[in-house]
């Protein structure tokens, strides 16, 4: 279960609690959302989802370069801690962009509505993977992965 970073007060004993009962706890922040949320939970989530833009809402100009400084400094907030915790990413990814994303750590991807209906889904999954495993080694606290890593 995902919780966004400002819905709970008590964020990090529901987090625990799901863990005991052995479900996968996460925390859904967006990139310009305060990291300190992020850093008393660390402990406590196996997984960070960055929402980069709102549900149906066009990304305003720029977004991107503003958001992956910010992913990029939640990925080393994750590597510092020991590890072990996926970061993924929600929005208007395409292979352009799964690229960079990949390239600041990003480990998973949550696709938005349009390729649901791509004509040939497995050929815009199979560019969406190699665009984001095209030159990205594994984090050096990440367990190793099957290729390709990412996008899937």
């Amino acid at each position: 279960l995902v919780f966004r970073a400002d819905s709970s007060l008590q964020g990090v004993a529901i987090w625990r609690l799901l863990r005991r009962e052995r479900c996968r706890a996460g925390l859904a922040m967006h990139p310009a959302s305060s990291l300190d949320t992020l850093c008393g939970a660390l402990g406590s989530i196996d997984q960070v989802l960055m929402v980069l833009t709102p549900a149906g809402e066009t990304p305003r100009s720029g977004w991107l370069e503003r958001a992956l400084p910010q992913i990029d400094i939640v990925r080393k907030l994750i590597d510092s801690a020991g590890g072990g915790v996926r970061l993924q990413a929600e929005g208007p990814i395409d292979t352009g962009i799964v690229a960079r994303l990949a390239d600041v750590g990003v480990d998973d991807f949550v696709l938005q509505h349009r390729y649901d209906d791509a004509v040939d889904a497995g050929h815009a999954l199979a560019e969406l993977r190699a665009a984001a495993a095209d030159g990205v080694p594994p984090h050096p606290a990440d367990p190793p992965r099957p290729s390709p890593r990412r996008a899937g």
